[in-house]
């Protein structure tokens, strides 16, 4: 009996190892002027009932853009790239809007975990500063593609907020950055750097 009691202890010994996340977001973490461009999509829309129209999306189609119907008159056009050289004007366009910003996670509750499809999730109760807000519980998320995520409410218009986990000194925060071209709209999707 007591090598069957040992046994089961050990037995959820490791199981409860288990169930702790591999990343945990614990102190200040700040932005440290790191921006990573992670990919640039741009998008025209155009009319396909012209001539003009028809002729200016065969020419984006070469340039490898997708278009599709938008409705009865207009077709939209876009392109996506990837792996570029992040701009002078998008560092600065960054650094201007976070200035100083930082994160703070009181580091003070335990991780409970629970699962959601095909992503694993901890639920953690415990005071975040984001900037000069304070939520009362974040997630850490981790995908089926062994990414790692923390996961908070921001506000009614945002309901959640999402960061990258690159270790438990880096984090990485989604930002958009639009404008537009002439007929153009361009948008660059990249990440703000914080670390501990």
């Amino acid at each position: 009996m007591k090598q069957f009691l040992f046994f089961s202890f050990l037995i959820l010994s490791f199981s409860a190892m288990a169930a702790m996340p591999e990343f945990r977001p614990s102190g200040e973490y700040n932005y440290i002027r790191e921006v990573l461009l992670t990919k640039k999509r741009t998008a025209e829309t155009t009319s396909h009932m012209t001539e003009a129209g028809k002729a200016r999306i065969k020419d984006l189609k070469k340039d490898g853009f997708m278009c599709v119907r938008k409705n009865q008159i207009d077709s939209i056009c876009q392109k996506t790239e990837k792996n570029l050289e992040t701009p002078d004007f998008i560092q600065t366009a960054v650094d201007n809007y976070l200035g100083t910003a930082k994160f703070i996670f009181s580091g003070t509750a335990e991780p409970q975990i629970f699962h959601d499809g095909s992503s694993t999730e901890w639920l953690v109760n415990e005071i975040v500063m984001l900037g000069n807000k304070k939520v009362e519980m974040f997630k850490i998320v981790k995908t089926a593609d062994n990414l790692w995520f923390v996961s908070f409410p921001v506000s009614n218009e945002q309901g959640i907020g999402n960061m990258e986990i690159f270790s438990n000194d880096r984090l990485g925060l989604p930002l958009t950055l639009q404008g537009s071209n002439k007929a153009q709209t361009i948008a660059y999707f990249i990440t703000a750097v914080f670390n501990r």
